[in-house]
């Protein structure tokens, strides 16, 4: 098998250019931490367990392909379909052959070098929380986000962990995989979601389950965005800026509207906006209070919002408010309101 069999050079490249020096420590450390995903599969071949044997070789997929060794990824997107189909004849051949190009892909790996890392802090950075349980896939996204841009990262190795970790630090964004053992990625970002001031913050989910309806559940799951593995470095690193400006917008918006709501509240006043289509009426919260609206939701059909004026000017009402969406115009009315 050839270098060009074996490894995805576009990756490879990708990785260079993100990570500079940084990618020498990523392959040792994928070289650190093959043996023992190997040795996991070994054991779960000898205990016949075909579910800790897909886990095993998902995992080892997604680290495989997240630093470009194709011929190991697929070899053991192999090894995970045989094992979801219970095909134990055909698992001990296919794990024959996966341990002869993890063999040969750790050679390859081997001959780039080594070389060490040098930690940079920063107190003004945003803060990144990982929450996966490949530990190439984590040690990957850190170090081609700290090149990429201002970023403090933390990481957590499953879906509890990460919980505790986005309670403690309240991070800027979160990036967290899909298939994890105990608690997976859906289930951890609902109960984010469910965490106070949590629901500005952006979530992008890995996932390696690029069809429809994982997507769609990750969406309904609360998910800002999704990141398809193999992650596409260069493009994760906009993904990231972009999910971090959305959300400053977001924020500020937000922000801007409380202080809006604060003067009108200071001010007595209030506003709405008439939906054409809908005959709908939606009222701001000091409109509502001003009025005395006894209602749940902030929408009211035009029909109720209009008793607000006493029958005496409401005809006065109706035929300038009509006017004025013939007009596309703006017009001034001053009239009584019923607030008893």
């Amino acid at each position: 098998m050839t270098e060009s069999d074996l490894i995805d050079f576009n990756t490879i490249s990708n990785l260079r250019t993100a990570l500079e020096d940084d990618i020498y420590e990523l392959f040792n450390e994928f070289v650190a931490d093959g043996p023992k995903t190997i040795e996991r599969i070994n054991t779960a071949v000898e205990n016949m367990d075909t579910r800790e044997i897909a886990d095993a070789a998902h995992y080892l997929k997604g680290s495989a392909g997240n630093i470009g060794a194709i011929a190991l990824s697929n070899a053991c997107m192999q090894l995970e379909g045989l094992a979801e189909h219970n095909d134990m004849d055909n698992i001990v051949r296919q794990l024959d052959e996966l341990k002869v190009i993890y063999s040969a892909t750790i050679r390859f790996m081997e001959r780039q070098g080594n070389i060490v890392l040098i930690n940079q802090h920063s107190s003004n950075k945003r803060l990144i929380l990982i929450i996966d349980d490949d530990n190439i896939t984590r040690l990957t996204l850190t170090k081609v986000l700290q090149k990429s841009g201002n970023y403090k990262i933390i990481d957590a190795e499953n879906g509890t962990e990460g919980l505790e970790l986005f309670k403690q630090h309240h991070p800027d964004m979160v990036l967290l995989d899909v298939v994890m053992p105990n608690m997976d990625g859906y289930k951890t970002c609902q109960e984010i979601r469910k965490i106070s001031d949590a629901d500005a913050t952006p979530i992008l989910m890995l996932t390696g389950l690029n069809d429809v309806d994982s997507i769609e559940h990750a969406f309904n799951a609360g998910a800002t965005d999704f990141i398809t593995k193999p992650i596409n470095w260069p493009l994760l690193s906009q993904r990231v800026r972009y999910a971090m400006r959305a959300s400053k917008l977001y924020m500020d918006l937000k922000k801007k509207q409380s202080q809006l709501e604060h003067a009108q509240r200071i001010a007595r006043l209030g506003y709405f906006e008439y939906n054409l289509n809908t005959d709908v009426v939606t009222c701001s919260q000091e409109l509502l209070s001003l009025f005395k609206i006894d209602s749940a939701s902030q929408d009211i059909p035009f029909s109720k919002f209009k008793n607000i004026i006493p029958k005496k000017d409401q005809y006065r009402f109706l035929s300038i408010l009509k006017q004025a969406i013939a007009d596309n115009s703006a017009y001034d009315i001053d009239h009584h309101i019923n607030n008893d």
